[in-house]
């Protein structure tokens, strides 16, 4: 930007040289030529020689200095101009006399005199106007009356005004060039500062327009992508080659369409050739450079290599995988054990001491085994290549179900368990498994921390057929804060009340990757020490759903 403003200013230069000084001088002589030829009445007595004379100094000084009319010093130019002021006003006095036409031509001498050497110089221009005006006055031998100082006035105070207006408007030109010229310089250091922020992060960063093209990107975008060869211009998706765990190929930006808050995910990897790939982090944000609807828009994406992340978390939850797997057989025997000798000792009356042992010993099985359980669960829902076995789920069977699992379990806690179904509630398509378990976890939860009151679970369909699952507590609540957390990994409230009860954390936060994995929206409404209503809206999902 600094060098088109450079550029700018040196035809600027050019123009002003051309227009203020080339034109006005050339203009200049072809009046006195056609003057000479075709009016030679306008001639004082005795004033050829001195016309001759005017005419080819001024040549012969213009004619040394056009060669060099684009490298013309400070000096090289007084000169000019000097020979000028000099032959226009000979050309004033003896040739075009008072009162010609051609005294126009001091406008034209004034604002050159403006443009090249600034507005001081042109009032010296027009001071030797109002001399040689006067002169000429006195040798055309007028009579001094009032109307010829009224005429002198006019003449004067019009060529004064249009010089000093055009001065004035190139001034402002001047400032608003400067002024574009310091913003340019403000933006390019911004830019450059901006290049050197990305540029020294770790993580690649691109920006592009809503299309996809590139326009800002950095180092680290090409050593990701492996590439040295320039991306601006390009579409992001023709260098950016993403697949899906089974293989298909995936466009970001259709992807960016129909997302309208962007889009964050580590589901994909990036193909440099095949059985080349590696996992890939993508952060796409849409960004509207202002607020008005016709701005420019686009997307930051900030794209990071997680090859080695994942290869971590495969074998994370395949260690999960095995170990549940594992002790899933010794806690089932041990907990059968267990059970059979805290009958053999309530039958036989043993010490309550051996009771109160067994008892708090087959509790504890019971709590490692469920942890061992969602361990497993959680080790299922946050592998995301794992194909979804779906069917066609009928809303008033889960309704039913849900009453047989669980009614006993309200009842045991004096709760009343209300479960309901909407007549016109449609079926949908899902993962059965997936589906259970999410409502599981949350009559569970419900009937846990509730101590008295009701537990409702009603089943509906929306206006676009999805299945929608509410379960409502008279609990204990939770807080705003809590509210925030509930569905982080090993979150447990501080509610001394939550405490009570054994727990892993894990629950809601397997029951928020499962309802990702089918595409399920669950939202909370909750107030402490009045309950709290958990809604999950299912959709339908395709044969092909993975």
């Amino acid at each position: 930007m600094g060098d088109i403003i450079s550029k700018l200013e040196r035809a600027i230069d050019r123009i002003n040289i051309l227009y203020g000084l080339i034109f006005p001088v050339s203009l200049m002589t072809i009046v006195a030529v056609a003057t000479w030829i075709l009016t030679p009445y306008y001639f004082q007595p005795g004033s050829l020689p001195i016309y001759l004379f005017v005419i080819i100094s001024v040549m012969i000084v213009f004619g040394v200095h056009f060669k060099h009319l684009n490298n013309l010093t400070k000096t090289s130019l007084r000169v000019m101009y000097s020979y000028y002021h000099f032959a226009l006003m000979l050309f004033c006095i003896f040739v075009a006399p008072y009162k010609s036409p051609y005294e126009a031509l001091w406008i034209l001498l004034a604002v050159g005199m403006d443009l090249v050497f600034k507005k001081g110089w042109m009032y010296i221009t027009l001071l030797l106007y109002l001399i040689t005006t006067i002169v000429s006055f006195i040798t055309t031998a007028q009579p001094l009356t009032l109307e010829s100082y009224f005429n002198s006035s006019v003449y004067f105070i019009g060529v004064f005004s249009v010089s000093y207006l055009i001065s004035l408007y190139r001034s402002i030109s001047d400032e608003e060039r400067h002024a574009i010229g310091k913003t340019s310089e403000a933006t390019n250091f911004e830019r450059q500062r901006l290049l050197s922020l990305i540029n020294n992060m770790g993580e690649a960063v691109v920006a592009t327009d809503v299309k996809g093209k590139v326009l800002l990107y950095n180092a680290a975008t090409l050593n990701l992508l492996d590439t040295n060869q320039s991306l601006e211009g390009k579409n992001l998706d023709t260098v950016l080659k993403l697949k899906s765990r089974d293989h298909k190929q995936v466009k970001l930006f259709d992807m960016l369409e129909d997302a309208n808050s962007g889009i964050t995910t580590t589901d994909y990897v990036h193909e440099f050739a095949p059985k080349d790939t590696i996992n890939i982090y993508i952060n796409a944000a849409p960004v509207k450079l202002g607020f008005r609807e016709n701005l420019e828009s686009g997307y930051i994406i900030l794209m990071r290599d997680i090859t080695k992340e994942k290869s971590l978390e495969d074998e994370r939850d395949e260690f999960i995988s095995v170990i549940s797997h594992e002790l899933r057989t010794p806690l089932a025997i041990a907990e059968g054990n267990l059970g059979n000798a805290i009958y053999i000792t309530n039958k036989n009356k043993s010490p309550q001491i051996v009771t109160d042992s067994l008892n708090e010993a087959h509790d504890q099985v019971i709590f490692l085994s469920n942890m061992i359980n969602d361990l497993a669960t959680l080790s299922r829902a946050e592998r995301t290549n794992i194909k979804l076995d779906i069917k066609e789920i009928v809303l008033s069977e889960v309704i039913e179900e849900i009453d047989l699992n669980y009614s006993r379990s309200a009842k045991d806690k004096n709760l009343k368990l209300t479960v309901t179904c909407a007549s016109d509630a449609k079926n949908i398509v899902t993962s059965e498994l997936y589906l259970k378990e999410i409502l599981q976890n949350f009559v569970t939860n419900a009937i846990k921390y509730t101590a008295k009151g009701t537990v409702l679970v009603h089943a509906r369909s929306n206006t676009k057929g999805d299945a929608v699952f509410s379960v409502s507590d008279t609990g204990i609540g939770l807080s705003k804060s809590d509210q925030k957390r509930v569905f982080e990994k090993f979150f447990r409230s501080e509610d001394y009340r939550t405490r009570e009860s054994s727990g892993t954390g894990l629950g809601l936060y397997v029951t928020a990757k499962l309802a990702h994995l089918i595409h399920a929206q669950i939202t909370l409404e909750s107030e402490l020490n009045k309950g709290t209503t958990f809604t999950i809206t299912i959709p339908t999902l395709a044969d092909n759903a993975t």
